[in-house]
Parts: C-alpha cells; structure tokens; sequence
C-alpha cells in the first residue's frame, strides 16, 4: 500500500486547505490551483469548499470531488519544489486515444472502494465505474464519450485487473487504446 501518512485533520480557509498528517507534518495546499478543472468548479463556492471531510486517506467533498493522497502530501510538504508532479501526473496513466487520457490510482476511502478510473480530454475531467462505465462526476464530451463507452466495453476485465493491482499498491499496466 501507499507509504505516505494518512490526513488527521483538514480545513479550509480563504482558498487554503489546511492538512496535518499522522507522522506530525503539515502544511497549506492552495485550492486555486483546481478551480480551473471542470469537477473542481464547484470549490468555487466558499461554503461548498467549507464542506471538505477525510474518507480513508483521501481529501474529498461531497459531490465526489477529491484529491490524490500522493500529490497532496507532496505538495503540503514541499510547496517549493519544482519537482513535485502536478495533480494529473500523480495519477498513472493506463491508456491514452484519441485525445483521451486515462488514469487511474486507489486509496482506502469511502468512494475508492468503487472500482472506477478517470479521463481527460483538454480541459474536461470526469471518473467512470468500472462495472458499468457510469460516469460518477465531471463532463467528458459526448463525442468522446461514445468513445469511452466502447473502450470500456472492450477492457473491463483488464481494467479490474489494474484496479486490485492499484488496490495492492502495485502501479497499473497500459492498456490498449481504440484505434
């Protein structure tokens, strides 16, 4: 499983969240960085952001909306670093077609214990269950959307592979794009 510390305590303040973990660190994450991605525009709310809870050992809000564990940490502890990856690339990537990405990485939280992955394509975001492709939150266009469903269709098997590899800690392995 992921070696980082697990989230005790978040608050939101202004467009600060404000995280302690369990090993003693803490820090600030700046919420204006994900206001400009489509599933994150309802943080623009300061009362909806307000509504910020820990599920396992994710960061997330109601609607589903949520953070990485592993890029969260990172970006607490080391607000300075250029190094760091930046709140996509903290996510694997198992496929990538047409102008889709897929991505896909697992917590022990409430709404990560449903099989699901998320795409990208330009600005717009959103997470699918594996089971069924439902799409759980955000917007992918519908002419990419058909695209998806047919993607799905073909790997669900594999993707479930790559959901319990994720699940063990393991890193995902591609999968086949449409072509």
């Amino acid at each position: 499983m992921n070696s980082y510390p697990r989230v005790v305590e978040v608050r939101v303040t202004d467009d600060e969240l404000h995280v302690r973990y369990d090993n003693g660190d803490e820090g600030a994450f700046s919420l204006r960085r994900l206001y400009s991605l489509r599933p994150y525009k309802r943080l623009l709310d300061p009362r909806y952001r307000a509504q910020v809870r820990i599920e396992g050992a994710v960061v997330c809000w109601p609607e589903g909306e949520d953070i990485s564990p592993d890029y969260l940490y990172e970006q607490v502890t080391n607000p300075t670093d250029d190094s760091t990856v930046s709140f996509e690339e903290s996510m694997p990537v198992i496929s990538a077609f047409l102008g889709l990405i897929i991505r896909m990485y697992y917590s022990e939280s409430g709404r990560h214990h449903t099989p699901h992955f998320h795409a990208e394509y330009g600005e717009y975001e959103a997470s699918y269950s594996i089971s069924d492709g439902t799409l759980l939150s955000g917007f992918i266009p519908p002419a990419k959307q058909k695209f998806i469903d047919a993607w799905v269709e073909l790997h669900r098997d594999e993707l479930m592979v790559n959901w319990k590899l994720c699940r063990e800690g393991e890193e995902p392995v591609r999968i086949r794009g449409l072509e």
